[in-house]
Protein backbone atom coordinates (compact mmCIF):
# COMPACT_ATOMS: atom_id res chain seq x y z
CA UNK A 1 0.00 0.00 0.00
CA UNK A 2 2.90 2.40 0.65
CA UNK A 3 4.24 2.19 -2.91
CA UNK A 4 0.80 2.10 -4.53
CA UNK A 5 -0.97 4.84 -2.53
CA UNK A 6 0.51 6.23 0.69
CA UNK A 7 3.66 7.81 -0.71
CA UNK A 8 1.57 9.96 -3.07
CA UNK A 9 -1.16 11.09 -0.67
CA UNK A 10 1.39 11.86 2.05
CA UNK A 11 2.98 14.55 -0.13
CA UNK A 12 -0.19 16.65 0.25
CA UNK A 13 0.07 16.66 4.07
CA UNK A 14 1.94 19.00 6.41
CA UNK A 15 2.79 16.05 8.66
CA UNK A 16 2.08 12.33 8.58
CA UNK A 17 1.29 10.31 11.71
CA UNK A 18 2.68 6.80 11.33
CA UNK A 19 1.14 4.22 13.65
CA UNK A 20 3.30 1.22 12.88
CA UNK A 21 6.72 2.37 13.90
CA UNK A 22 10.01 3.24 12.35
CA UNK A 23 9.93 1.43 9.02
CA UNK A 24 7.10 3.61 7.75
CA UNK A 25 8.53 6.76 9.36
CA UNK A 26 11.82 6.34 7.52
CA UNK A 27 10.10 5.66 4.21
CA UNK A 28 8.20 8.95 4.43
CA UNK A 29 11.22 10.89 5.62
CA UNK A 30 13.25 9.60 2.68
CA UNK A 31 10.72 11.49 0.55
CA UNK A 32 11.15 14.65 2.64
CA UNK A 33 7.78 14.27 4.40
CA UNK A 34 7.72 15.23 8.09
CA UNK A 35 6.56 12.18 10.05
CA UNK A 36 5.71 11.54 13.69
CA UNK A 37 5.25 8.12 15.27
CA UNK A 38 2.05 7.82 17.29
CA UNK A 39 1.68 4.19 18.30
CA UNK A 40 -1.65 4.55 20.04
CA UNK A 41 -4.76 6.70 20.33
CA UNK A 42 -6.96 6.18 23.37
CA UNK A 43 -9.88 7.90 25.03
CA UNK A 44 -9.04 8.80 28.63
CA UNK A 45 -12.73 8.55 29.46
CA UNK A 46 -12.51 4.80 28.81
CA UNK A 47 -9.05 4.01 30.19
CA UNK A 48 -9.14 5.07 33.82
CA UNK A 49 -6.98 4.91 36.88
CA UNK A 50 -9.17 3.84 39.81
CA UNK A 51 -8.28 5.30 43.18
CA UNK A 52 -8.09 3.02 46.23
CA UNK A 53 -7.96 -0.23 44.24
CA UNK A 54 -6.32 -3.15 46.03
CA UNK A 55 -3.53 -4.70 43.96
CA UNK A 56 -4.55 -8.31 44.54
CA UNK A 57 -3.24 -9.76 41.26
CA UNK A 58 0.53 -10.30 41.29
CA UNK A 59 1.05 -10.69 37.53
CA UNK A 60 -1.46 -10.52 34.71
CA UNK A 61 -1.47 -11.01 30.98
CA UNK A 62 -4.44 -10.19 28.77
CA UNK A 63 -4.27 -11.39 25.18
CA UNK A 64 -4.04 -14.39 22.93
CA UNK A 65 -1.46 -16.96 23.96
CA UNK A 66 -1.29 -18.58 20.53
CA UNK A 67 2.21 -17.25 19.91
CA UNK A 68 4.87 -19.76 20.87
CA UNK A 69 7.00 -17.24 22.80
CA UNK A 70 4.11 -15.90 24.92
CA UNK A 71 3.18 -19.35 26.16
CA UNK A 72 6.84 -20.21 26.68
CA UNK A 73 7.36 -17.17 28.93
CA UNK A 74 4.20 -17.76 30.96
CA UNK A 75 4.96 -21.49 31.36
CA UNK A 76 8.50 -20.62 32.45
CA UNK A 77 7.29 -18.23 35.16
CA UNK A 78 4.78 -20.77 36.47
CA UNK A 79 7.45 -23.49 36.51
CA UNK A 80 9.52 -21.12 38.68
CA UNK A 81 6.61 -20.84 41.12
CA UNK A 82 5.33 -17.46 39.90
CA UNK A 83 1.55 -17.33 39.48
CA UNK A 84 0.43 -15.52 36.30
CA UNK A 85 -3.27 -14.69 35.89
CA UNK A 86 -4.10 -14.85 32.19
CA UNK A 87 -7.15 -13.73 30.25
CA UNK A 88 -8.03 -13.93 26.58
CA UNK A 89 -8.81 -16.44 23.88
CA UNK A 90 -7.14 -19.75 24.67
CA UNK A 91 -6.18 -18.77 28.24
CA UNK A 92 -7.37 -20.57 31.36
CA UNK A 93 -9.60 -17.66 32.50
CA UNK A 94 -11.08 -17.07 29.05
CA UNK A 95 -11.97 -13.81 27.37
CA UNK A 96 -13.11 -10.79 29.37
CA UNK A 97 -15.02 -7.65 28.46
CA UNK A 98 -13.55 -4.16 28.29
CA UNK A 99 -14.59 -3.10 31.81
CA UNK A 100 -13.07 -6.25 33.34
CA UNK A 101 -9.85 -5.58 31.37
CA UNK A 102 -9.61 -2.07 32.87
CA UNK A 103 -10.22 -3.60 36.30
CA UNK A 104 -7.40 -6.13 35.80
CA UNK A 105 -4.97 -3.39 34.66
CA UNK A 106 -5.75 -1.48 37.86
CA UNK A 107 -5.57 -4.50 40.19
CA UNK A 108 -2.32 -6.00 38.83
CA UNK A 109 1.02 -5.35 40.44
CA UNK A 110 2.71 -6.29 37.15
CA UNK A 111 1.02 -6.20 33.74
CA UNK A 112 2.93 -8.28 31.19
CA UNK A 113 3.22 -7.18 27.56
CA UNK A 114 4.61 -9.31 24.75
CA UNK A 115 5.87 -7.80 21.51
CA UNK A 116 5.56 -10.77 19.14
CA UNK A 117 3.44 -10.35 16.03
CA UNK A 118 0.91 -12.48 14.19
CA UNK A 119 3.87 -13.58 12.10
CA UNK A 120 5.05 -15.54 15.15
CA UNK A 121 2.32 -18.06 14.35
CA UNK A 122 3.56 -18.41 10.77
CA UNK A 123 5.02 -21.81 9.81
CA UNK A 124 8.42 -20.29 8.96
CA UNK A 125 10.50 -20.18 12.15
CA UNK A 126 12.38 -17.00 11.17
CA UNK A 127 9.15 -15.06 11.71
CA UNK A 128 9.17 -15.95 15.42
CA UNK A 129 11.85 -13.29 15.88
CA UNK A 130 9.71 -10.39 14.60
CA UNK A 131 8.87 -7.93 17.39
CA UNK A 132 6.92 -4.67 17.33
CA UNK A 133 5.79 -1.97 19.76
CA UNK A 134 2.23 -2.52 20.91
CA UNK A 135 -0.53 -0.32 22.27
CA UNK A 136 -0.98 -2.39 25.43
CA UNK A 137 1.64 -0.47 27.48
CA UNK A 138 -0.24 2.78 26.82
CA UNK A 139 -3.56 1.19 27.79
CA UNK A 140 -2.08 -0.06 31.06
CA UNK A 141 -0.32 3.27 31.75
CA UNK A 142 -3.58 5.19 31.33
CA UNK A 143 -4.99 2.96 34.09
CA UNK A 144 -2.03 3.67 36.37
CA UNK A 145 -0.60 0.17 35.98
CA UNK A 146 3.00 -1.01 35.93
CA UNK A 147 4.16 -2.54 32.62
CA UNK A 148 6.86 -5.16 32.19
CA UNK A 149 7.25 -5.53 28.43
CA UNK A 150 9.17 -7.78 26.11
CA UNK A 151 11.64 -5.58 24.23
CA UNK A 152 10.80 -4.29 20.74
CA UNK A 153 12.83 -1.85 18.69
CA UNK A 154 11.61 1.69 19.32
CA UNK A 155 10.07 1.15 22.75
CA UNK A 156 12.77 3.38 24.24
CA UNK A 157 11.38 6.26 22.16
CA UNK A 158 7.89 5.73 23.54
CA UNK A 159 8.90 5.42 27.19
CA UNK A 160 11.91 6.12 29.38
CA UNK A 161 12.99 2.55 30.17
CA UNK A 162 13.56 2.01 33.88
CA UNK A 163 11.62 5.16 34.76
CA UNK A 164 8.29 4.72 32.93
CA UNK A 165 8.35 1.07 31.85
CA UNK A 166 10.50 -2.01 32.41
CA UNK A 167 11.59 -4.42 29.70
CA UNK A 168 12.96 -7.94 29.34
CA UNK A 169 14.58 -9.83 26.48
CA UNK A 170 14.82 -13.40 27.77
CA UNK A 171 13.43 -15.77 30.40
CA UNK A 172 16.06 -15.09 33.05
CA UNK A 173 15.68 -11.33 32.75
CA UNK A 174 11.90 -11.70 32.96
CA UNK A 175 12.13 -13.81 36.12
CA UNK A 176 14.66 -11.48 37.74
CA UNK A 177 12.52 -8.38 37.07
CA UNK A 178 9.28 -10.06 38.16
CA UNK A 179 10.84 -11.02 41.50
CA UNK A 180 12.43 -7.60 41.95
CA UNK A 181 9.30 -5.56 41.24
CA UNK A 182 7.03 -7.80 43.30
CA UNK A 183 9.31 -7.06 46.27
CA UNK A 184 9.85 -3.34 45.57
CA UNK A 185 6.39 -1.81 45.63
CA UNK A 186 7.43 1.84 45.97
CA UNK A 187 9.74 1.68 42.95
CA UNK A 188 7.13 -0.21 40.95
CA UNK A 189 4.42 2.33 41.78
CA UNK A 190 6.73 5.27 40.96
CA UNK A 191 7.40 3.82 37.49
CA UNK A 192 3.66 3.29 36.98
CA UNK A 193 2.95 6.89 38.05
CA UNK A 194 5.61 8.23 35.66
CA UNK A 195 4.05 6.28 32.77
CA UNK A 196 0.59 7.56 33.71
CA UNK A 197 1.86 11.14 33.73
CA UNK A 198 3.57 10.66 30.35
Amino acid sequence: EFEIRDRYYAQAADVVLAVDGYALKYKFEELGIKTLCAYTWYNREHYKKKEGVVKDIDISFIGICAGESRKKYIDFLEKEGIRVTTYGKGNKNGSIDFNKMIDVFNRSKINLNFSGTIYGRHPYKINYNIRQCKGRPSEVALCGGFVLSEYAYGIEDMYDVGKEIEIFSNENELLQKVKYYLQNEMEREKIAENAYTR
